[in-house]
């Protein structure tokens, strides 16, 4: 998906990217760096990988062309929405 990512950067221009089961982050983290999104909001519902993609994230940072955000959403809870 990453590498999909980069061969069609134009199709995430001024968008807004919400990336469902993130894992690591990997391909929002792709998606910040390589692309002209507006922004972007990586989810997960397991901790530990809402913890891992943050660190992920600032591990690249510098390098994300867009805000991105890391968020903890309980699928189960259709209602809780990411900030």
């Amino acid at each position: 998906l990453g590498w999909y990512i980069t061969k069609h950067r134009k199709m995430f221009a001024r968008k807004r990217i919400l990336e469902l089961g993130c894992g690591l982050g990997f391909c929002g983290i792709v998606a910040a760096a390589a692309t002209e999104a507006s922004s972007v909001c990586l989810s997960d519902g397991d901790p530990m990988m809402v913890a891992a993609t943050k660190c992920n994230l600032k591990v690249n940072n510098g390098h994300t062309r867009c805000p991105v955000d890391v968020a903890h959403i309980h699928w189960e809870n259709c209602d809780q929405r990411p900030a």
